[in-house]
C-alpha cells in the first residue's frame, strides 16, 4: 500500500493534465490506475476543467488541484457502479467525495469494456484547474 499512495502523491505533485495514462505495475503488490472518461457537458463549470461543476469548492477557491483513486465495479456501459474511496491528495480537500459522486453521476465512466478489466478496478480521477486559475 506504501507504494501506492507515493505513485499518486508523485502523480499529485507533477499533475500534467492527462488523465489518460494507466501505470503498469512493476510488482503484483502495486494495483494498476486506469484512467476514465468525461461523460458530461462541461458547459458553465468550463472555468474549472473537465471535472467541471464537481470540483470542491473549497479546493477551487483556494487554486488547489488534486487527486482521488476509487474502486468501482465497471457494468456494461461502462458505468462506474459500487465505488469507494481509496486515496485522495491532498487529503480533506473533497476529491475523494467529488470523484464518488461523478461516478454515482455517470459523468465519469471507465475508458475500457468491462470484459478488460478485473471484478472491482481503481481508477484515478486528476482534478486539475486551468493555469489561470491556480495561485
Amino acid at each position: 500500500m506504501r507504494k501506492f499512495v507515493v505513485a499518486v502523491a508523485a502523480l499529485v505533485a507533477g499533475l500534467t493534465g492527462s488523465l489518460a495514462v494507466a501505470q503498469s505495475p512493476s510488482d503484483a503488490g502495486v494495483p494498476v490506475l486506469h484512467p476514465v472518461v468525461f461523460k458530461g457537458r462541461v458547459g458553465e463549470y468550463s472555468r474549472l476543467g473537465p471535472v467541471g461543476g464537481y470540483y470542491p469548492e473549497r479546493a477551487s477557491q483556494a487554486g488547489r488541484n488534486g487527486a482521488a483513486v476509487i474502486e468501482c465495479r465497471v457494468g456494461p456501459a461502462r458505468e462506474l457502479l459500487d465505488c469507494v474511496r481509496v486515496e485522495a491528495r491532498p487529503l480533506d480537500w473533497g476529491f475523494d467525495e467529488a470523484a464518488i459522486r461523478m461516478a454515482a453521476a455517470k459523468y465519469i465512466v471507465a475508458s475500457q469494456d468491462a470484459a478488460d478489466l478485473p471484478a472491482r478496478a481503481h481508477f484515478l480521477i486528476v482534478f486539475e484547474l486551468p493555469r489561470r486559475r491556480l495561485r
